[in-house]
């Protein structure tokens, strides 16, 4: 008997979309514009099963990415992440995404570098709607908080001589937890990027880079506000994440 073998991934669909959607064969991610600090790079995946041409221009030389060889017939080789760097002079410029000969453009991302001299850009990764691993940048102020619980009980201080120590507690404290948040801004960003903080928001997995550590995140915004160039003129979105572990090691 013939065995059948399926590649799936761990994306969704939205209800508008109805029944198995058909998710992108391409590029995926579903935003139109990437922003990375100018001094750094990005990765952005790229489906390989369906032979596919990236074709983007940096520093005035032309680069094409083909994604032919790359899949192999296992499910690790279905997704191939390129890394893109900013042009010297911080100028964008767009990667084009074409079928295989390059006779259909299918998608069209916009690399916009961000030279932020204040503030430290914090990566985020996220498991977006396509079920793959997806990177963006926060860049403008980060708030750390930390949250702290516990536990007190007073005690007997009376000594055999009817006397106590002053300088020691009667209150005493036990059980401290604790749990530390942060509070990222995006900076000014294309109406176009709702569409990437709404897969944050809904993703299940999620890792920010903080201090040379990267470290699962949960939101806790749990309410996303639309912005549009319309209503708000310029958009930055602030997002609250509780980092999703106690900062006392509590792990056994």
């Amino acid at each position: 008997m013939a065995t059948d073998y399926f590649l799936a991934f761990n994306g969704y669909g939205y209800f508008s979309e109805g029944i198995q959607p058909q998710l992108s064969r391409h590029a995926m991610i579903s935003s139109n514009h990437v922003y990375v600090p100018n001094d750094t790079s990005i990765e952005i995946p790229f489906y390989t099963e369906d032979d596919i041409e990236i074709v983007y221009t940096k520093d005035g030389t032309q680069t094409t990415v083909d994604t032919a060889s790359e899949y192999t017939g296992v499910a690790a080789s279905s997704v191939k992440y390129v890394t893109f760097t900013p042009n010297t002079d911080d100028t964008p410029y767009d990667i084009k995404v074409y079928d295989n000969g390059q006779t259909t453009l299918l998608k069209t991302i916009k690399l916009i570098p961000v030279c932020e001299p204040k503030y430290t850009s914090i990566r985020c990764y996220f498991l977006n709607r396509y079920g793959v691993i997806q990177q963006m940048y926060f860049f403008k102020r980060t708030d750390e908080q930390m949250e702290i619980e516990d536990t007190t009980f007073n005690r007997n201080m009376i000594s055999s001589t009817a006397t106590y120590d002053n300088e020691s507690a009667q209150k005493m404290r036990f059980d401290v937890k604790a749990k530390t948040s942060l509070q990222l801004n995006t900076g000014f960003v294309d109406e176009d990027f709702n569409t990437t903080i709404e897969e944050l928001f809904l993703s299940e997995f999620i890792w920010v880079e903080y201090e040379s550590n990267k470290l699962p995140a949960i939101p806790r915004s749990k309410q996303m506000q639309y912005q549009t160039a319309l209503n708000n003129k310029l958009i930055n979105y602030t997002v609250q994440f509780d980092l999703a572990f106690d900062t006392v090691n509590s792990v056994r």
